[in-house]
């Protein structure tokens, strides 16, 4: 499981708006906004479990009980009554938090309420731009410090043990460190104090929603979080190709895949043997790597292998043509070695 914390529905719901903005451009935006960002995030979960080595793992909203009730409730149904935008908004977020959407399931994961301890976070007023409710910002500080500590320490069972990459999604916020020091206050004891300091990848998004990227930020701290390499896909996002570690690598997610040395050519094993290579300034497609993946067919194995795979996405009969495949770092094969014969 990976957490994406917090995904700031507040901030998508309700925002103080100032004199002289046009109310019907602002929800207009704030919709659109919500909109595609809930697309990117289903699509990511779509995508992952397409993939047969990461089905175990998704994105996830980490909060309270509290908050997502809170949040489920805003904006008011007296303000959605009132504008269109507004109940659309609404009703478009509520759907999403308890899971009326097309992928099925709430990407919420509820956390238990912690009647020990008090969380703080360092730098909370440029953590949470924009939230006049202070009770608001006190419920995504004890979401967010219980995240962290149950990181740190591994405390619970099944989904808390698993929660591994950590970032902010954060519409329109200034760009913050990628450090964030969470502290702990005993409600009993106040001499009972812990801290922890942990990494957070944060996503400023100040992108028109619709505005066509390569790879989209999400999309690369995901990876980061299952591989320890941006560069490696899980699948697409256009293309029908992912990396899929060979049962060798004892990889688990969150933690880093190990190249393997095979006659004397060191790179990524995947399950169906082939050795993934990468290949600076070979890039088929504009994006932000210069180059591909040069998957080398060590074997006859997994030639025979990777020739069955090939067919089984294109579904139709293929003839290699050389040793290696070449992948993009989107997933796409652009650059072909192997010459399809059926159409």
């Amino acid at each position: 499981m990976i957490q994406a914390t917090p995904f700031d529905l507040y901030l998508f719901l309700l925002q103080d708006i100032s004199p002289g903005i046009d109310r019907y451009n602002y929800y207009e935006l704030t919709l659109n906004r919500f909109l595609w960002c809930r697309s990117c995030f289903l699509d990511i979960n779509n995508r992952l479990e397409q993939n047969p080595s990461t089905r175990t793992c998704c994105l996830k909203l980490p909060m309270t009980e509290n908050l997502s009730h809170q949040i489920s409730d805003s904006p008011s149904w007296e303000l959605a009554k009132q504008d269109g935008r507004v109940r659309l908004l609404r009703t478009s977020a509520s759907a999403f938090l308890i899971g009326r959407n097309s992928s099925g399931g709430s990407p919420v994961l509820h956390l238990e309420e912690d009647g020990e301890f008090f969380y703080g976070v360092e730098s909370i007023d440029d953590l949470f731009p924009g939230i006049p409710d202070q009770n608001v910002k006190q419920y995504w500080m004890e979401s967010f410090g219980i995240c962290a500590f149950q990181r740190a320490f591994e405390i619970g069972q099944g989904d808390i043990a698993d929660i591994i990459g950590c970032w902010v999604v954060c519409p329109g916020r200034n760009e913050l460190g990628v450090e964030i020091l969470v502290n702990s206050q005993n409600i009993h004891d106040q001499d009972i104090s812990l801290d922890v300091t942990i990494e957070i990848l944060f996503d400023d998004n100040n992108i028109v929603p619709g505005q066509e990227l390569e790879l989209r930020s999400w999309e690369l701290l995901t990876r980061k979080s299952l591989w320890g390499d941006e560069r490696l896909p899980f699948l697409g996002p256009r293309g029908d190709f992912g990396f899929r570690p060979h049962p060798a690598n004892n990889w688990q997610p969150g933690t880093n895949i190990t190249q393997t040395r095979i006659n004397g050519e060191r790179g990524y094993l995947d399950e169906f043997g082939g050795l993934w290579q990468w290949e600076g300034r070979r890039a088929q497609t504009v994006g932000i790597f210069d180059g591909h993946w040069n998957v080398q067919l060590i074997n006859q194995q997994s030639s025979n292998q990777w020739l069955n795979h090939l067919e089984e996405i294109y579904k139709c009969e293929i003839r290699l043509e050389s040793d290696h495949i070449n992948i993009e770092t989107d997933g796409r094969i652009v650059d072909r070695t192997f010459q399809i014969l059926e159409l």
